[in-house]
């Protein structure tokens, strides 16, 4: 029997429930869907926003779940809604409702970004902004909060405060993180890198040795699969 997951759009979550102008629902989409399943389509009272949203009993499906998902399974890269569907049944999981997922770079070497806080099986794939974030728990407790993180490493005894997570590496973020979650290389285009061996995945409150493989003074680094890439313009 197929898994039932569920992709989720946090971020049209989030804008929906901070968004302060009128809607109308002008559609019921529901017809044809699974018993439990609803979907409506809104209009703005200005009529320059169009939203999609999706209701789902849970006495009709006790064991659904909420996941989320990138491209490709990384950071740098882009697909369909439906490819990614395509992708999760492939793999047993039985898709219900998917959205579109999140905000990011759309062109570019750094084309796929992810623009806000992403967690995915407990790994930390891109870090928060400055706005709130909705998340589930295991036991499917929903969260809604403004989250701030900070990553620092200790070398010789002194901090180095690290400023950026799996994004493009700019003046105002000097120092930046690369996982392999990232893609292959940081693609940078010059800079100092230090790449580590260190306990893998990234998750929340994590906290872990490592050891200097490489020292580069040259960007576009590889990012290895047991560990990270320091990145300092």
């Amino acid at each position: 029997m197929k898994k039932l997951v569920l992709l989720i759009l946090i971020t049209i979550l989030v804008l929906s429930a901070r968004s302060s102008f009128a809607l109308k629902k002008l559609k019921d989409l529901s017809r044809g869907l699974p018993a439990g399943v609803k979907v409506y389509k809104y209009q703005s009272d200005d009529r320059r926003a169009i939203l999609y949203v999706g209701e789902i009993d849970r006495r009709y499906f006790p064991t659904i779940q909420f996941k989320t998902s990138v491209a490709r399974g990384r950071v740098l890269g882009r697909a369909t809604v439906r490819d990614m569907i395509r992708s999760a049944t492939k793999n047993g999981k039985n898709v219900l409702m998917a959205v579109n997922a999140s905000f990011g770079k759309l062109d570019g070497s750094y084309a796929g970004i992810v623009h806000n806080l992403h967690i995915q099986n407990s790994m930390v794939v891109s870090p928060p902004n400055r706005y709130s974030c909705f998340g589930v728990t295991k036991s499917g407790e929903f969260l809604m909060e403004d989250v701030k993180m900070k990553i620092s490493m200790k070398i010789a005894g002194k901090e180095l405060r690290i400023y950026g997570l799996n994004d493009e590496r700019r003046s105002y973020r000097s120092v930046m993180l690369y996982t392999p979650r990232f893609g292959s290389s940081t693609k940078t285009q010059d800079g100092y890198e230090i790449v580590v061996s260190a306990p893998i995945p990234l998750t929340p409150k994590y906290n872990g040795t490592f050891t200097v493989k490489e020292v580069r003074n040259s960007g576009n680094t590889p990012i290895p699969k047991d560990g990270f890439v320091i990145s300092a313009g």
